[in-house]
């Protein structure tokens, strides 16, 4: 019993060490954060946070585990296995915080204009930014209803079909990128919708809406000109 002791006790530390530090870890990023921001109009996402029920749903299974095998009088003959066991979970736990802490923190959002002609080169704006202290690949997709993209969008990017459009990014930390979308509406269109979605490469990437991630529009009555309209309808 004394070593299903020493090993909950252990493992329950690392726990709260590490939590500790990623606590310290997410307010310098949203320190930081803050200050890369200063003076811009768009307000920095809110630093995701850590899984700690994951963590903490670990270690209760592990000590379950080992009060089992104390109450079945195995955990003497199995002392070594458990050790390896707990180490092992340990370890895990250890580099899947390591990770988190260490993972790219992306934003990102769309601009578009309050309204739009219907000729013209009409382009709405892909914004992101690497927040975190690594780099990292993503990609966002621009999906539109009732329009569709142009040929005059800036390669490379994947398109999915006439009216949605895969851009994948590469951003070192601090890095910022913006692509414009183009798109040109038909005679026969009354309203349309833009909205923007996000994929990562890792699911230790975090990421969080830089302003906004879609946007609905309507002709105005007796007028060529589409104006945006709220409340904006479900992707």
């Amino acid at each position: 019993m004394e070593l299903t002791r020493k090993l909950a006790g252990a493992t329950t530390a690392c726990v709260i060490v590490m939590v500790l530090l990623l606590n310290c870890v997410f307010a310098k990023a949203g320190d930081s954060t803050r200050a890369v921001l200063k003076g811009v109009t768009l307000s920095a996402p809110p630093y995701p946070s850590f899984p700690i029920l994951t963590i903490i749903a670990i270690v209760a299974v592990l000590v379950a585990i080992a009060v089992v095998l104390r109450a079945r009088q195995t955990l003497k003959r199995h002392k070594k296995g458990i050790a390896i066991l707990f180490l092992t979970a340990g370890t895990v736990v250890f580099v899947f915080c390591l990770g988190w802490v260490l993972g790219p923190f992306i934003g990102y959002g769309l601009n578009s204009a309050d309204s739009y002609p219907r000729s013209g080169d009409n382009y709405l704006t892909v914004n992101c930014e690497n927040f975190g202290p690594t780099p990292g690949t993503f990609s966002l997709t621009v999906h539109l209803v009732n329009v569709d993209l142009s040929a005059n969008t800036t390669q490379p990017y994947e398109q999915l079909d006439k009216s949605t459009a895969k851009f994948t990014y590469t951003l070192q930390p601090g890095e910022k990128q913006s692509t414009k979308v183009y798109f040109f509406i038909g005679d026969n269109v009354t309203d349309f919708y833009m909205w923007l979605t996000f994929q990562p490469s890792s699911f230790l990437m975090k990421s969080d809406a830089l302003g906004l991630t879609e946007r609905s529009y309507q002709k105005e009555r007796n007028s060529d000109v589409f104006i945006e309209r709220m409340p904006l309808p479900p992707p």
